[in-house]
């Protein structure tokens, strides 16, 4: 239901389902995990332009603190985190 840590397009739509069926959008985001406010959004999406804007988007989440170290440099940053001498002051 949940892949890296976002829901999928399935789990939305059921959500989104539940409350045009008329559950309460406070019960409804309870029921499946989510923000009162996530599920308003959702629900705005699909008026907007149905449940295709349920699908994640591109670009969506936070960004990466990171952004400037290249997929290969991570794990030799890691690495140098992990086995830097600690500062004694």
């Amino acid at each position: 239901m949940y892949e890296n840590g976002y829901s999928t397009k399935e789990v939305r739509v059921r959500a989104v389902e539940a409350v045009e069926r008329g559950l309460s959008v406070t019960v409804a985001s309870d029921d499946f995990g989510v923000s009162r406010r996530t599920l308003h959004r959702w629900l705005e999406r699909v008026r907007e332009d149905g449940n295709d804007g349920l699908e994640r988007r591109v670009g969506s989440g936070r960004p990466r603190k990171l952004d400037e170290l290249s997929d290969g440099e991570l794990p030799s940053f890691y690495f140098w985190i992990r086995n830097r001498p600690m500062d004694r002051r």
